[in-house]
């Protein structure tokens, strides 16, 4: 009520108290408006960025993690498949069943006897049961016997189980093989295998195969670490044309397959993304229709698709809070702004309205009317002063002394202002850069120094769209941006990009800086314009752009060839490998003895190429789009390297000591490699002393030194070069397998990290490989 009441007595017949709050509420509001406006678009942005960030790191470290297990697994399998209790079990449990079956006395002794040793490993490795099958397909032993044991894998009912099929593909392929998770009868839920072939004197006598446990595999899946109150990891395969969900879900328990969603649809885009095997992020919907910040993956290894997502309203919570109480701070600031207004424009009105009044009597003639008044601020001041100059105009008489005095100032003002004009004269043809004053009313030229004349100006009088682009019609719209216009329009200054053409008939662009100038009145009267010749810079900025492009379009081809070998390339090389095996298998008394050992090399090739096609993927991807570094911690990596090697170590009794290694800027899944590689390389060349490894770290001014040292073979000084180049092997492929990657991997890891990794060393004394890496951790890619 007051400020309606106060806003009537204040704005009846004020103009000015009406200007003052329109002014006040627009200097208020706009900029209000515009800062919360970019303040809520900027955190929008930079809160996705961050959580995208974090998903990605979580998504990367979740599939190195679920890649590792399985390639550990699988490692754990092939090595138990050559230990000597398998191979005795496998041979006498085959025997037993055959002659006796599983209800005789004889293998009730022989389970007896070896169940301990199976169990054991069974239970040591995490695995959920144990296999032994015959080369017929005969589940000869298993660990829980399920309704499986004893039947065929061929011709029983679980002839089409995803356990007949890895058990087929092991004992044709003669490697370990991991087979798909779905659901398995005789356990009643989801399952996945790892099978390798049991062989004796070169001989296939059978298979073992163990069933992955779930909640282990679960595990790493139901982490939610670092993803809030809705995030969640979703682990999916395809099976036909869909996408079937492997895990339990945070949101739908009984998710795993129950849960499916058919390919093509615009349900759960990013899992589907994820199982046709393309890696991505981004918003989308997910499986109950609630908006996402996703990323996915696929997983090689297992064949998995994986997607790490949170809700969008919770990703974004902290900035719908700012913005709510960016409005409630908006609503305060007007009302303030509005109440603050209304009394200042009280106190402005009302003193000039009686000053408006006084000056309309004076202004009428009676020069005895007193306008002053008692207020102490400037409008009381300019009262009183009105009054003074009443007193004045009584008594003023202009003599023609004084008219002659004020004519002869007037001639020594023009005499200064003529030199003025020299001296600007002057100073301007001095400028390198094109002038102009144009005269806003005919666009005419009204001066031009040399520099004008020199870059195609036609003269004085000539009109300026007569210069810049040869036209008799006055420039404007986007293509021909007139300065002058624009200045006409705001009354302040302009910068605009302009085709000019030279006195030869070239076309040049040029950079224009315009000025207003005003007249005594305070009115625009003409424009000053100087500018400067930017073709060259332009066309440097075109040459860039056209590389990026360039660059771009090779990045992407460089992407779609590294799709190609992890997809068309390998599934060629295994059907090569399948096939030649059964040949060799069904043929192999019916060739002679040279055919088998070709089809054998065949194989053998197959398989080594699927290797080097693995390791050059590998390579290829490092310094791609890689997370950006982090403080990490080196002593920890290092074990992370130490248990993705722990089969490796313990067969070899390798022994790995180090120092306290330091926290440095890193991509930690890199530098797991690194370690990985350099340590396993230490164990394969090993010498005939037991391998000891050590690792430490000095700080040299702004980088860190690392060094791995081992007591292997050693190196000959002339080839510590060579071995950092891709391919570049110093012993054969039978005496040392590998692919010659893992070194080059290295390099590029260390390089990438803005450091340089060489090696020293001495045939039969061990080698010591050096690396370093910048304290800053700048990123090189």
């Amino acid at each position: 009520m007051y400020i309606n009441h106060l806003k009537q007595k204040t704005l009846k017949g004020s103009k000015i108290a009406t200007k003052f709050l329109g002014l006040s509420l627009l200097m208020a509001l706009l900029p209000l408006g515009f800062f919360g406006y970019v303040t809520y678009s900027n955190s929008i942005e930079t809160l996705k960025k961050e959580v995208m960030n974090r998903l990605i790191a979580i998504a990367d470290n979740k599939a190195n993690q679920i890649e590792h297990y399985i390639v550990e697994k699988r490692k754990a399998v092939a090595a138990l498949a050559n230990t000597p209790t398998i191979i005795n079990a496998m041979e006498q449990f085959v025997v037993i069943f055959k002659e006796k079956g599983t209800d005789s006395a004889e293998y009730s002794a022989l389970d007896k006897e070896l169940r301990p040793f199976l169990t054991y490993y069974n239970k040591s490795f995490g695995y959920y049961d144990l296999f032994l099958i015959s080369c017929e397909g005969d589940i000869v032993f298993t660990v829980i016997k399920e309704d499986d044991f004893g039947t065929n894998l061929k011709t029983g009912p679980y002839k089409d189980s995803e356990l007949t099929k890895v058990f087929d593909r092991a004992q044709t392929l003669m490697k370990t093989e991991v087979s798909d998770f779905k659901y398995y009868a005789p356990s009643k839920k989801p399952a996945a295998f790892i099978a390798a072939p049991v062989i004796k004197e070169k001989k296939v006598i059978g298979a073992v195969a163990f069933q992955l446990d779930n909640e282990e595999a679960y595990e790493l899946m139901q982490d939610y670490t670092s993803l809030g109150q809705t995030g969640e990891t979703l682990i999916g395969t395809k099976i036909n044309n869909e996408a079937v969900f492997v895990n339990p879900l945070r949101h739908d328990p009984h998710a795993a397959f129950r849960r499916r969603i058919t390919i093509g649809t615009k349900e759960a885009v990013p899992i589907q993304e994820a199982v046709n095997g393309t890696n991505g992020s981004g918003i989308s919907i997910d499986y109950r229709g609630e908006e996402i910040l996703a990323v996915w993956r696929y997983l090689p290894s297992p064949r998995w698709g994986m997607v790490v997502k949170i809700d969008a309203k919770e990703a974004f919570a902290p900035v719908i809070k700012l913005r709510n109480w960016s409005l409630i701070i908006a609503i305060i600031t007007v009302c303030a702004v509005i109440l603050i207004a209304l009394l200042v424009a009280g106190t402005i009105s009302a003193p000039i309205k009686t000053l408006q009044k006084g000056a309309e009597i004076i202004g009428s003639g009676n020069l005895d009317y007193k306008v002053g008044t008692d207020a102490k601020d400037e409008i009381g001041q300019l009262s009183r002063t009105f009054d003074k100059m009443t007193e004045s105009l009584k008594t003023t008489t202009v003599s023609r002394d004084k008219l002659i005095e004020e004519i002869t100032k007037r001639k020594l003002a023009e005499e200064k202002i003529r030199e003025q004009s020299v001296f600007l004269r002057n100073t301007l043809e001095s400028l390198t850069h094109p002038f102009y004053v144009i005269d806003i009313k005919d666009y005419t030229i009204k001066m031009a120094n040399s520099a004008a004349a020199r870059a195609g100006a036609l003269g004085k009088g000539t009109t300026c769209y007569a210069l810049t682009h040869r036209s008799d019609k006055p420039c404007g719209g986007k293509d021909h941006q007139c300065p002058v216009e624009e200045i006409k329009k705001t009354n302040q200054p302009a910068v605009v990009e302009h085709t000019h053409y030279d006195k030869d008939g070239n076309q040049r662009i040029f950079e224009l800086h315009a000025y207003p100038i005003f007249d005594a009145e305070g009115n625009l009267s003409q424009v000053i314009e100087y500018s400067w010749d930017i073709t060259d810079r332009k066309q440097a900025e075109e040459k860039l752009k056209k590389t990026l492009l360039d660059l771009e379009r090779s990045n992407k081809e460089l992407q779609q060839f590294a799709y190609v070998a992890s997809h068309d390339l390998q599934e060629p090389l295994r059907a090569v490998a399948s096939y030649t095996q059964l040949l060799k298998k069904r043929y192999k008394d019916k060739l002679d003895e040279n055919a088998n050992v070709f089809m054998q090399f065949a194989v053998d090739g197959a398989i080594r190429m699927q290797s080097l096609i693995d390791d050059l993927l590998m390579y290829s991807r490092i310094g791609g789009k890689e997370k950006l570094f982090e403080p990490t911690d080196f002593h920890l990596v290092l074990g992370q390297a130490i248990t993705n090697l722990r089969v490796a170590i313990k067969e070899n009794h390798a022994k790995i000591t180090d120092d306290d290694l330091p926290t440095v800027m890193a991509d930690a899944s890199h530098i797991t490699q690194l370690f990985q590689n350099l340590i396993g390389n230490a164990i394969k060349f090993r010498s005939q002393e037991t391998p000891h490894i050590y690792l430490s770290a000095e700080l040299k001014e702004n980088e860190w030194l690392f060094s791995v040292r081992d007591n292997g073979i050693g190196i000959d000084p002339q080839y510590k070069e060579k071995i950092f180049k891709i391919f570049q092997r110093l012993h054969s492929i039978d005496e040392y397998p590998g692919t010659g990657i893992g070194l080059a991997i290295c390099e590029r890891i260390v390089e990438r990290h803005g450091g340089k990794i060489w090696v020293e060393s001495e045939v039969g004394k061990g080698s010591t490989f050096y690396f370093t890496i910048p304290v800053k951790g700048e990123q090189t890619l």
